[in-house]
C-alpha cells in the first residue's frame, strides 16, 4: 500500500491522514450501542465504548463530546430552530 501511494505521488502527510481516517473507521467498528430507557419509558441509545470514542475522537481530530453527541443525537433544523433529540 506504501509503494503504491509513493507511485501515486502521495505526500507523508497525505498518507498519515489517510491512515488516520481508516484507523478511525475501524474503531467506529468497535462502538456497541446498548438499548437504555428513561423515566418516562422512551427508549434512548447509550455506547458504552468510550476507549474507542476517545480514540476516534483523537484520530480525527475532533472533540470527543461532540462525536458521541452526533453518534447518539439527531438535529432537526426547522426555519431558524435546531431542535436535539435522542435517537431511539
Amino acid at each position: 500500500l506504501l509503494t503504491a501511494m509513493k507511485v501515486l505521488n502521495f505526500t507523508r502527510n497525505e498518507q498519515e491522514t489517510i491512515f488516520k481516517i481508516l484507523a478511525a473507521i475501524l474503531h467506529l467498528g468497535n462502538i456497541y450501542f446498548t438499548r437504555m430507557v428513561d423515566d418516562p419509558g422512551h427508549d434512548l441509545i447509550q455506547i458504552n465504548s468510550k476507549s474507542e470514542i476517545e480514540w476516534c475522537s483523537h484520530l480525527l481530530a475532533l472533540n470527543d463530546q461532540g462525536l458521541l453527541q452526533k453518534l447518539t443525537h439527531k438535529v432537526t433544523e426547522a426555519r431558524d430552530e435546531r431542535l436535539l433529540s435522542p435517537f431511539n
